[in-house]
């Protein structure tokens, strides 16, 4: 038809925390059903092989992964990236690689440290040795009332009154 999709993208790393039993169904049903290639964004800590073969075989072709920050201890901190390690993003990468699915890289530029030109070139740094196909940056944009934005509104990257509004930035 005119208007016939191409590929579907879902994008939110919750499809990471969904139960295997549904993910196996999915796979099976999405084959047969719908029959179009898919994107499926995952948290690098959660990505299993078995799970990648299933998936691929039922048209997941391009996989986003939030790298967010090369710098290990700003991760860990102030991202709250977890017990996640670059170490364990490679290897999710080079897995995905193994597998011929092209990888898609989520990241977060001028973070509220002391240097974040230096941090911003640690995450590009990388973002190379990952290979993704795809390597996006975005600046960081602090939500009100979240635990980044307390940081930077305490440790004053940022005037609270002049950030909330935007004619006085």
């Amino acid at each position: 038809s005119k208007y016939d999709l191409d590929l579907f993208i879902f994008l939110d790393d919750c499809f990471s925390y969904l139960p295997r039993r549904f993910i196996k169904e999915f796979c099976q049903r999405y084959k047969e059903e719908i029959k179009k290639p898919f994107s499926a964004q995952f948290r690098p800590e959660l990505v299993k092989e078995d799970m990648i073969v299933m998936l691929k075989d039922a048209g997941l072709f391009l996989v986003p992964i939030g790298v967010e920050c090369g710098n290990e201890e700003i991760a860990q901190h102030l991202l709250q990236r977890g017990r996640v390690t670059n170490k364990d993003i490679i290897n999710t990468f080079e897995l995905l690689h193994k597998h011929k699915l092209k990888t898609w890289s989520l990241n977060i530029l001028a973070l509220p440290v002391e240097d974040p030109l230096k941090v911003d070139l640690e995450t590009i740094k990388l973002n190379i040795q990952l290979k993704p196909f795809w390597a996006q940056f975005n600046l960081l944009v602090p939500i009100p009332k979240t635990p980044i934005w307390n940081y930077i509104i305490k440790n004053k990257y940022i005037d609270e009154k002049s950030f909330l509004q935007s004619n006085k930035l």
